[in-house]
Formats: structure tokens, C-alpha cells, sequence
């Protein structure tokens, strides 16, 4: 369905899926990825989808819509743009008004912040936590 209602504007193109472990290579060759839920359950309100990481560890900017736990990571980690609400309309004005020096801050944040939100360095963190509440 949506490649239908694509198939009349050239701007538009929905590439083939990926296999998962080539998916940060693949999304590196863009720009900004974008997050377009509502929060119509708790747990759309409170995400941290994996799919966040994956934006951070491509080093795209980030367009998250305004859930709670998203935008404030986007905006307090300086990797991104929040809309104003989940229109349409408000995501088209993020990119209507943001320019490509703020895309390429985002991205150069991304690339600094993937080296603290890793596999390596998050399970050194939780050893660390379980030694210390567990001396055995």
C-alpha cells in the first residue's frame, strides 16, 4: 500500500529490508531518521526504542515525535529535533526549518554519544553495579 502511494512522487523510495546486522551501515548513508508514533499506549509514551540506538549508532540526526522519554533524550543529548506534536504538518516544519550545519552537529553528537550507549560500555556498567550489590 505504501509503495503505491509513493509510486507517483519521485522524492519518495522504500528500499528493500535489510538484514539486521547490516542495518547501521545501511542507515549511515542517510541524513535523519525519523520516529513518527503516537503515544496511544504507556509504553508509546515512555519508549526508548531500539531503533533510536540504531539512529545514534549510524550517527543520523534524530526527528523523534514528543514522547516523554524520546524527546527529552533527543533533546538533552543534542542528537535531534522534537515536533511539536504528531501531525504531519509538524515534522514537515522541523524539516522545513532546520539547516544542514544543525543536521551535521546532531550527527557529529550521535557519533560521540554511540561510544557511551554500547553493548561493551553499558555491561562493564552493570558488572560494576552487580559487583558492588553482590561482593560475593
Amino acid at each position: 500500500e505504501l509503495k503505491f502511494m509513493a509510486a507517483s512522487d519521485k522524492r519518495i523510495s522504500i528500499k528493500e529490508p535489510v538484514p539486521y546486522i547490516e542495518i547501521n551501515k545501511m542507515l549511515s548513508n542517510y541524513d535523519v531518521g525519523v520516529f513518527f508514533f503516537p503515544p496511544i499506549t504507556l509504553n508509546l509514551q515512555h519508549a526508548m526504542p531500539n531503533k533510536l540506538f540504531e539512529f545514534l549508532h549510524a550517527n543520523l540526526a534524530i526527528l523523534s515525535s514528543p514522547v516523554d522519554d524520546m524527546s527529552n533524550f533527543v533533546r538533552e543529548n543534542k542528537v535531534g529535533f522534537v515536533a511539536k506534536d504528531f501531525s504531519i504538518r509538524a515534522y514537515a516544519e522541523v524539516f522545513q526549518n532546520i539547516s544542514r550545519e544543525e543536521i551535521d552537529l546532531c550527527k557529529k553528537q550521535c557519533n560521540l554519544l554511540a561510544k557511551k550507549y554500547n553493548f561493551e560500555t553499558q555491561i562493564s556498567n552493570l558488572l560494576k553495579v552487580l559487583k558492588y550489590d553482590n561482593p560475593s
